[in-house]
């Protein structure tokens, strides 16, 4: 008797060492590293492959698993610091690990001392599946973009369901990831849609994270009613100063000697970043000349390896459309958008929203669990936001920041969507995340004396 408890004592004893290890020391086994990543700008120093998740964790019936793409850029420093900074890319639907050539760039140079982890969240870029319908436009070029669309999700409908694939499960995958690299601490840094996601991992409370960063901030709070409001007071603002120029390039395009249409018009409005970016596209616009160009102007393929219209059609059908008040928001578009704009470009906006409802109801996807309303954390929070910024004006980035709790708003000019691509926004990052608990004087960092403004009031 004796000897069995004894025996029994040393497993115990074996069990708590072995789990008090497995906590100082979290598995790496479940990555799956590959020889040869999927990008060809990695280092090699650089880790590159797979991570595996649960695709529905609402769903006990559902066994499958889906493969999460990662790159870790490893710190270069001589000692590094523990905790990385994991970013979170925008959309929904953009490619994480495409980052590295655009708005990660600086501060990848800038934070030597961290590990940077890109993730191409669930539905995009190299995870598996890609939520992509080029298939259906390749065999079925003749059809409709409905149809086409139709088929894809019929494909979709026999492999994975299309349903899981929005920011509550992508909130859950991030921190899947985390784990899995071993991190104990980690910061997170979200720009764009990147936000909400970020926002949403503050929401489910995760005890390791360290600090977040929301950039360019399109809020839990934020309702398709406030999406159109934005684009009504942005326009407003735009047909002030470019009226002259619009109206040339619509009489152009409707007497035939632009070779575009309206609906290209319509897009080089909504698809900005700040004003110049607007005045050089519409510009572009108005000399065009070849309509072969048009098709390398306005339609770039809707999914790649970098964006997936299908994932941001999952994600937003399901977060967005399914929840909005309609009726409120086609009779704002009906009655306050054309007086704003040439009553042939409003027309053609109501009809492409028109269209993005008909797609989500296509895609069909449902309502999905989604946060609602202003988050609180104790979490220290970093924002930034832009008076330039188009796609999600200031003011919702300042809200954010007032609701949050423990969070400081740093504000730029003149720069426009994703500050982050700026060097002022990058050595802000770079600042915050070294000690999230200090406050920063954004005015004495050397990278941001012409940048940086005073918050709105």
């Amino acid at each position: 008797m004796r000897v069995h408890f004894q025996i029994i004592s040393l497993l115990v004893m074996m069990a708590v060492a072995f789990f008090a290890q497995s906590q100082a020391q979290p598995t790496t086994a479940a990555f799956e590293r590959l020889k040869n990543c999927f990008r060809d700008y990695v280092k090699s120093s650089d880790l590159c492959g797979f991570v595996r998740v649960p695709e529905n964790r609402q769903d006990p019936s559902n066994q499958r698993q889906i493969k999460i793409a990662v790159i870790v850029r490893k710190a270069t420093a001589p000692n590094p610091k523990p905790d990385p900074i994991v970013f979170l890319e925008g959309g929904p639907g953009g490619s994480g690990t495409a980052a590295l050539t655009n708005s990660l760039r600086l501060l990848s140079l800038l934070t030597p001392d961290r590990d940077l982890v890109l993730i191409d969240q669930r539905g995009t870029g190299y995870s598996e599946p890609l939520l992509d319908c080029s298939i259906e436009k390749e065999q079925h070029p003749r059809k409709s973009w409905y149809t086409q669309l139709a088929l894809c999700r019929q494909r979709f409908a026999a492999i994975t369901d299309v349903k899981a694939y929005n920011t509550e499960q992508n909130a859950r995958d991030i921190q899947d990831v985390v784990k899995i690299l071993g991190y104990s601490a980690w910061n997170a840094v979200g720009v764009s849609y990147g936000t909400r996601l970020a926002l949403t991992i503050l929401e489910q409370k995760p005890t390791n994270l360290r600090s977040v960063v929301l950039d360019s901030v399109f809020g839990t709070h934020i309702t398709l009613l406030d999406q159109s409001n934005a684009i009504l007071k942005v326009w407003t603002r735009i047909y002030a100063k470019q009226k002259s120029l619009i109206n040339n390039i619509a009489y152009g395009i409707e007497q035939g000697t632009i070779p575009a249409k309206i609906e290209d018009l319509w897009w080089a409005l909504i698809d900005i970043r700040d004003e110049k970016a607007l005045e050089s596209r519409l510009n572009e616009l108005r000399n065009l000349k070849a309509p072969e160009r048009r098709i390398q102007f306005i339609n770039p393929p809707p999914t790649s390896r970098r964006f997936s219209l299908p994932m941001a059609l999952s994600t937003i059908c399901q977060e967005d459309f399914a929840i909005a008040d309609l009726t409120q928001i086609f009779a704002q578009l009906d009655s306050s958008w054309n007086k704003t704009l040439v009553d042939y470009v409003f027309k053609t906006g109501f009809l492409e929203f028109q269209k993005q409802l008909l797609e989500c109801r296509i895609w069909s996807v449902g309502i999905a669990n989604r946060v609602t309303g202003f988050v609180k954390s104790k979490v220290p929070a970093l924002v930034l936001g832009d008076t330039n910024d188009f796609n999600t004006p200031l003011e919702w980035s300042t809200a954010t920041a007032r609701a949050l709790g423990n969070a400081q708003q740093i504000t730029t000019q003149k720069w426009g969507h994703v500050v982050i691509g700026l060097g002022c926004g990058a050595a802000l990052v770079q600042r915050f995340v070294d000690d999230p608990s200090k406050r920063m004087v954004a005015t004495a960092v050397p990278e941001c004396k012409f940048w940086v403004v005073p918050n709105p009031k």
